[in-house]
């Protein structure tokens, strides 16, 4: 009967730990890649978008990031309790929400259709809102 209840307990204990790693550690990895990749975005174009130089492939990827910030958040279960945890450094969903809205912004001030000049220094500001809400770096001025 020992046999049984300590395989009972491994069971129960590796059905729990694969819980945790499918339902909130890997989408919490998932959406760090996220963040990280919007970073990398904003330093790699940092001269097109600061400058608000129309382009289309900038534009479409800025709002393909927006639309996965705000979903990869989504896929973590139990978010704003993993987020209070403050193990993994999330966001509140209101600052990923702002975020995304800032990257759609610089999108349509990129988008070569736009009727409207892009606005160099709202985009500009935009890149900064960005990183202070995902809290990542954004220029290569500052501290390291």
């Amino acid at each position: 009967m020992t046999h049984f209840a300590t395989f009972l307990v491994a069971v129960l204990v590796f059905a729990a730990s694969q819980y945790l790693l499918k339902l909130v550690i890997e989408p919490v990895q998932q959406h760090r890649r996220v963040v990280g990749s919007i970073a990398s975005y904003l330093l790699r174009n940092q001269a097109k978008i600061t400058n608000a130089r129309p382009d289309s492939d900038l534009s479409s990827e800025a709002h393909r990031m927006a639309a996965e910030l705000w979903s990869s958040a989504s896929v973590v279960f139990g978010y704003e309790f993993v987020r209070l945890l403050r193990v993994f450094s999330l966001q509140s969903r209101s600052a990923l929400l702002k975020a995304s809205r800032e990257l759609n912004g610089i999108a349509a001030q990129l988008n070569p259709d736009n009727p409207q000049k892009g606005d160099a220094v709202e985009c500009t500001r935009a890149v900064g809102r960005i990183g202070k809400l995902l809290d990542v770096p954004t220029s290569y001025e500052g501290p390291v």
